[in-house]
């Protein structure tokens, strides 16, 4: 958390005027032999959790040095109250401000699914603990900002049909996605992209058998954003909730090697917020296949 930092800062700036210094030094002892023991655990990230779980029991101790820094940061300004003032305001700014963002970084934790589906996505953290040192998407942040671009993208084939309820199908799917489900796949947020790369880019249809989330009376039907490498090529309402196919033209003169195509979803929402079920997910579409044919004769959407 942040205010360790404040923590740290405040014993070493005042340690001057620390008082009961035995124990400081056994609190600052105990926490770090705490760490070293965790990180010599073979599974030392803790799994499928958030924060870190296997030093919660370090808090007290910290606790301990956040009282006795305080105190002790008191008695030093007690001595020159005059030019104690604005160093006081200054300090405790500070305090306040790592405080908060450790409030906003824990409650992400407390309140987001989606830092929850980060263990899993876009690589599950038990085969991946090196995830936890990257910046690039750090787990407090899911939801707020994109994963990574994968560095590898994989080549769509023309003409071929990828099943979305199958496992072939997760290596062109970059974020915004629900697990398979035997013939089909949920989106699951307000955006889910697709990820591909052509050998030869030229004016090719998408063809997409989707149908929507729709509950009668509640939500009758979900827009639908398409965008190709950020920019729009098409809009539609989808108010059918069996899938049928649509068709989507994307121009060469948008069209790459590596390929985005997002697809924005402003109507999503998640079956708890409609009718009390336990599902959490925002869906949007359930999609069953995709397509990139080379037929431009295809009817388009």
């Amino acid at each position: 958390m942040p205010a360790i930092l404040f923590v740290a800062y405040l014993v070493i700036r005042y340690r001057a005027d620390l008082v009961n210094r035995r124990l400081v030094v056994l609190a600052f002892l105990i926490v770090v032999v705490h760490i070293v023991i965790v990180s010599g655990f073979a599974h030392w990230w803790g799994g499928h959790s958030f924060g870190p779980r296997f030093t919660t029991g370090t808090i007290p101790w910290l606790v301990l040095l956040t009282i006795l820094g305080l105190g002790a940061m008191a008695k030093a300004q007690s001595h020159q109250p005059d030019r104690a003032r604005l160093s006081r305001s200054i300090t405790l700014s500070i305090g306040v401000a790592l405080l908060a963002a450790s409030v906003f970084t824990n409650a992400r934790g407390a309140l987001s699914a989606d830092t929850l589906e980060w263990n899993s996505k876009p690589l599950n953290i038990d085969q991946h603990p090196e995830r936890l040192w990257s910046w690039r998407y750090p787990q407090f942040l899911a939801g707020l900002i994109h994963p990574p671009l994968p560095t590898s993208v994989p080549i769509l084939p023309y003409e071929a049909r990828i099943d979305f309820g199958s496992e072939q199908a997760e290596q062109y799917l970059w974020f915004g996605w629900s697990g398979g489900e035997q013939t089909f796949r949920w989106t699951d947020g307000k955006e889910a992209a697709i990820i591909f790369s052509l050998k030869d880019p030229k004016p090719i249809v998408l063809r997409i058998n989707m149908g929507a989330f729709l509950r009668a009376g509640r939500l009758e039907s979900q827009t639908l954003l398409v965008n190709l490498n950020g920019k729009r090529i098409a809009s539609t309402e989808i108010i059918d909730s069996q899938a049928r196919v649509y068709s989507f033209a994307l121009p060469e003169g948008i069209l790459r090697q590596k390929n985005i195509l997002t697809f924005e979803l402003p109507d999503a929402e998640s079956p708890e917020s409609l009718n009390g079920e336990t599902d959490r997910r925002e869906l949007g579409l359930s999609v069953e296949w995709l397509q990139l044919s080379t037929d431009l004769s295809a009817p388009r959407t």
